[in-house]
C-alpha cells in the first residue's frame, strides 16, 4: 500500500507543469555554461586525447582545472549532469504522454494543442543532444589570422573569419565559434641582399611568408632556409619571444632577436623580417543537434505560456 502511495506521488510529481519549468532552467544552465568553460574535445572516455587536451588547460585554468575536470564541467555535453538531466524529460515526457493518451477524448482541443508543444519540445531535446553526441565535434583550439580565411585541416574546413568576438553563428548549420583567449603570432618573411623573397620552409614545404602561432602547448616553431643553409628557431617564455639563427650543416649559433613589434635579423646573406601582434584564438564547435535543441527550448516556455493563457481564460 505504502509502495502504492509513493508511486502515485512520483507520478503527480513528475506531472506537475513546474518540473517543466525546472528541466528548463538546468538545461539552460548546462548550455550557458558549455559558452562560458571550454570543453574537452572528446569525453573522459577517450582518456588519451582528453588527457593530453587537459594537460594544455592547466596554464589557462590553473588550480581549477582538476575540480572542473572532477566535477564534469570540461565535458558537459556528455556529462552526468546532462545524462540525468535528459532522463528527467524522458520521464516527463513518459508520463505526459501517457496522461495524454488516457485523457485525450475528454480533452478540449486547447488542452490538447498545449500538452502536444511540451511534448514536442521535450522530443526535440533529446533529438537534438543525440545529434550532437553522435555527429557533433569540438576543436578547441583554432587561430584567426587577420584577413586570413581560418581552416580546420583535421576536418578539412576552410571558413571565413567572424567580424565579432562573442559565440555566433560560423555560417554553416550547426557550426559556431566560441572566443577563448588569444596566443602570439608571428609573420615572418625572408629576403636576400636584392629584396628577392627567399622561400622559408617549414614542413618540407616552402611558402614566400610564414604565419607561426606560439601557444601554451606549442611555444617552439622550428623553420629554415635550406639554400642558404640556415636554420631558425622561435619561442616564446612568457611574454619574451625570441628568434634564433643557426648554420643548418652544424647548427651553430649565429644570432639571436627578442621581438617587441616589428624586427630584423641580417645574417650574412639574407635578412629576415618579423613581425608579431596579438591573435584571438577559437574554440569551433560542429553541433548538428543545437538547432533542435534550441527549438525545444523554446517550445517548452511556449507550451506553459499558452498553458497559462488557457487557465486564465477559463478563470475568468
Amino acid at each position: 500500500m505504502r509502495g502504492q502511495q509513493i508511486r502515485e506521488k512520483v507520478w503527480q510529481w513528475l506531472g506537475e507543469d513546474r518540473r517543466i519549468g525546472n528541466i528548463l532552467i538546468i538545461l539552460v544552465g548546462i548550455q550557458l555554461l558549455t559558452c562560458i568553460i571550454p570543453q574537452a574535445p572528446a569525453a573522459p572516455s577517450n582518456s588519451l586525447i582528453f588527457s593530453r587536451w587537459l594537460a594544455g588547460m592547466h596554464n589557462s585554468l590553473g588550480p581549477w582545472t582538476k575540480p572542473l575536470s572532477a566535477l564534469g564541467f570540461l565535458s558537459l555535453r556528455t556529462s552526468i549532469w546532462m545524462r540525468l538531466t535528459l532522463v528527467g524529460v524522458l520521464l516527463i515526457m513518459g508520463v505526459r504522454v501517457i496522461q495524454l493518451g488516457e485523457n485525450w477524448r475528454q480533452l478540449p482541443l486547447k488542452n490538447r494543442w498545449w500538452q502536444s508543444i511540451l511534448l514536442l519540445g521535450c522530443g526535440f531535446i533529446i533529438g537534438g543532444w543525440g545529434l550532437q553526441v553522435r555527429l557533433g565535434w569540438i576543436e578547441p583550439r583554432v587561430i584567426v589570422w587577420p584577413e586570413q580565411p581560418i581552416q580546420i585541416p583535421s576536418y578539412g574546413i576552410t571558413l571565413s573569419p567572424p567580424k565579432v568576438t562573442f559565440p555566433l553563428w560560423a555560417g554553416r548549420y550547426g557550426f559556431f565559434w566560441l572566443p577563448r583567449g588569444e596566443v602570439t603570432g608571428l609573420e615572418v618573411q625572408a629576403k636576400d641582399t636584392t629584396g628577392k623573397i627567399l622561400p622559408l620552409v617549414t614542413h618540407s614545404t616552402p611558402q614566400d611568408k610564414l604565419f607561426i602561432a606560439l601557444t601554451e602547448t606549442q611555444p617552439d616553431a622550428f623553420f629554415a632556409l635550406p639554400d642558404l643553409g640556415y636554420a631558425f628557431r622561435a619561442s616564446q617564455r612568457g611574454a619574451l619571444v625570441q628568434v634564433e639563427a643557426y648554420q643548418l650543416a652544424t647548427g651553430a649559433f649565429l644570432d639571436e632577436i627578442t621581438v617587441q613589434e616589428d624586427v630584423t635579423l641580417i645574417t650574412e646573406n639574407a635578412i629576415l623580417q618579423v613581425s608579431r601582434q596579438s591573435l584571438p584564438y577559437l574554440e569551433a564547435v560542429y553541433n548538428p543537434g543545437a538547432p533542435l535543441m534550441a527549438v525545444g527550448l523554446l517550445l517548452l516556455p511556449l507550451g506553459m505560456m499558452v498553458n497559462k493563457f488557457f487557465m486564465e481564460e477559463t478563470l475568468t
